[in-house]
């Protein structure tokens, strides 16, 4: 009993130093954020109670409310555009190659060979699929009717391009070409051929003539008179919520912020005063209290190492910088990501896990949802780490994420019970093989919102500013993801990454819909500011039903071998493949009744598995799931496969 006693003893000290160290270090780290500036917080914010009644010092211009009727005459402006040559000479020579690889072809053809297996094969510049149906129809006309052929292709498209193409109208406009060439004499096979040319080729060549736009909003904006404040007029009461625009109107009467004393230096003091008086009462508290403290020592240690992060998690990563050179990120939203894991004190749990997206071009690191890929890597950690022990053949390590509060069993692979990491499992858009990691999404429904349908609708219709009504599918199932129809946004759903990246105007467009999507759930309140206040959740996600499509690797994925088409936004930027937690949403959805994902899926409530048509290939998914009694969807687990690495063990220093 006594080794026992002067055991706990120790221990006890121990502990106590650990506090003491802790504090010390939080302490030293929260002064130097204050002194560099990075991190002080305004006495007045969004969100506070005002604690004192604000008024106009003088008669002033009311800059916010001036900038809104700015903004407002601004938006008014309808959208300009200038013709690109340049789109239709691209597509003119990418149409002119492809008819020359086919002629290319057939001139080489060798006795036995078969001209359709050659030219389906053959890597196209343009992303065409073309159909065994469609190569034959080509193949059996003469030399010289396949050169008329070919010239009323390209002519029924520049046609199309004299008219003029702009990105809303893109569907439009294939669909007149492929009318125009549907009254020609041509057969179907032909006719179908000349079709799928279009669909690939055809692009927008009226684009926004954005210095004609900026000076048309800047002259409606220079037309709108000031408003005025009057001196004493008031801006806020004591008591009362101090909102955006609130804040915003304060600041631009110098009633807070600025770069005068009062407004910088005082409040530099008082937040230091304030850290101090904060640091004194907590280390009364913990340490020198006679009560016990309310931390468990690893979750004393789990807190300390959030907060930490999360001041120099910027800096580790190097953000924000779209290049991320000085930090470890790797300048995409992908490779911008952090996982933080500790011993878990819960029985269903042997590890916790916690996930961090952070920005690339903002200084801004979001808590919010989770993040597949990453939790791929976490039950390898884990086991390499020790924090569990390995069993000979697969070992099953429960995750706890801290984001989602949602339990995730993965399945690791452990020959002689040790991690392998080689193996003959090959996961699109992912280099080589490796072995393969199974992750089960338990109870995954209402990760964020607690709903599996948040709204409590199968669809929504959002109002969209400068667009019109969009209907919409918001589902929450191991992160939220809002679904919308790609043809609804003049899209095909076969787009790759890099064409949707390089058009600003979508992108708007597309961050616009996921605004007052996370409008809607309550995640903003304004949807403007969606991509400050909540970037990472919900993420937007296109879809469509299955049909041919080329990779962003030049592969051929035919519409039999996939059951829809879908295409993920991830901060702001089309996702280069697929979010594993998008796809396990994604099944989720097609699991329920006349949400846009079971409509685009034709239906597939009743199946146990999906294959998601992405950029980079087909990412398989699948779901354990029933019809409860109230009809209700209960879902047990959704699960899918990844792959996961040791790369380096070390030190990153901030």
């Amino acid at each position: 009993m006594a080794r026992r006693k002067d055991e706990s003893l120790i221990n006890n000290r121990k502990q106590k130093k650990a506090r003491k160290v802790m504090f010390a270090v939080a302490f030293l780290l929260t002064l130097l954020c204050i002194g560099t500036g990075s991190y002080v917080q305004q006495l007045v914010q969004v969100g506070s109670v005002a604690e004192k009644r604000y008024v106009a010092e003088a008669d002033a211009v009311d800059e916010v409310a001036t900038n809104k009727l700015k903004d407002a005459a601004a938006d008014s402006v309808a959208p300009i555009y200038k013709q690109d040559a340049a789109v239709e000479e691209g597509s003119n020579a990418e149409v002119k190659e492809l008819f020359q690889d086919l002629e290319q072809i057939l001139a080489n053809l060798k006795q036995g060979e078969s001209f359709v297996e050659k030219a389906q094969e053959a890597p196209w510049k343009l992303p065409v699929v073309l159909s065994e149906r469609e190569l034959k129809a080509y193949q059996a006309l003469g030399k010289s009717n396949r050169t008329l052929f070919q010239e009323d292709c390209l002519v029924t498209m520049n046609n199309l391009y004299t008219e003029g193409i702009t990105a809303d109208a893109l569907e439009e406009g294939r669909q007149k070409a492929n009318e125009a060439f549907a009254a020609t004499a041509w057969n179907k096979g032909l006719k179908e051929m000349a079709g799928a040319i279009f669909d690939a080729a055809i692009t927008p060549n009226l684009l926004p003539d954005e210095a004609a736009i900026e000076a048309a909003r800047e002259e409606k904006r220079a037309e709108v008179a000031d408003v005025m404040i009057r001196k004493n007029q008031k801006i806020v009461d004591e008591g009362e919520i101090i909102t955006q625009e609130i804040y915003d109107r304060l600041v631009s009467l110098h009633l807070v912020g600025g770069a005068d004393y009062k407004s910088s230096v005082l409040p530099l003091l008082g937040s230091f005063l304030l850290v101090v008086l904060l640091f004194v009462a907590l280390y009364l508290f913990f340490v020198w209290g006679r009560g016990q403290f309310v931390l468990k020592p690893n979750e004393a240690k789990m807190l300390f190492t959030i907060y930490v992060i999360m001041i120099l998690l910027l800096r580790l990563m190097g953000s924000p910088d779209i290049r991320q050179i000085d930090g470890l990120g790797g300048a995409t939203s992908v490779t911008s990501k952090v996982a933080i894991i500790a011993p878990s004190q819960r029985e269903d749990a042997d590890v916790d896990y916690t996930f961090a997206q952070v920005s690339v071009d903002k200084p801004i690191v979001s808590y919010a949802g989770n993040c597949g890929n990453i939790s791929s890597g976490v039950g390898p950690f884990a086991i390499e780490c020790g924090l569990v022990d390995a069993i000979p053949g697969e070992t099953i390590v429960r995750i706890y994420n801290t984001n989602t509060q949602k339990v995730i069993a993965a399945t690791v692979q452990t020959p002689g019970g040790t991690v392998s990491y080689d193996g003959d499992f090959f996961l699109a858009g992912v280099p080589g093989t490796a072995a393969p990691v199974k992750l089960a999404f338990r109870n995954p429904a209402g990760s964020v919102t607690g709903k599996l349908l948040p709204t409590g609708h199968p669809k929504d219709t959002l109002s969209v500013p400068g667009f019109g009504q969009v209907e919409v599918s918001i589902v929450d199932a191991s992160n939220p993801l809002v679904f919308v129809r790609a043809s609804d946004l003049g899209m095909t759903g076969k787009e790759l990454p890099a064409r949707i990246n390089e058009d600003s105007t979508l992108l708007a467009l597309l961050e616009k819909v996921r605004g007052e999507a996370a409008k809607l759930l309550g995640f903003v309140t304004n949807a403007g500011q969606s991509a400050v206040q909540s970037p990472g959740i919900p993420k937007l996600t296109l879809i469509a039903p299955p049909a041919d499509y080329v990779t962003s690797e030049k592969q051929t994925v035919r519409q039999q071998e996939i059951d829809l088409l879908g295409r993920m936004m991830s901060m702001q930027k089309a996702h280069e493949t697929y979010a594993l937690t998008g796809a396990i949403c994604t099944i989720c959805a097609a699991c329920i009744p006349q949400t846009l994902v079971w409509e685009a899926a034709q239906g597939r409530s009743a199946q146990d598995k999906l294959r998601i048509g992405h950029p980079d290939g087909v990412l398989h998914v699948g779901i354990d799931c029933m019809l409860g009694p109230d009809s209700a969807l209960q879902i047990r687990e959704a699960y899918s496969y990844r792959t996961a690495r040791m790369l380096m063990q070390g030190t990153a220093f901030c």
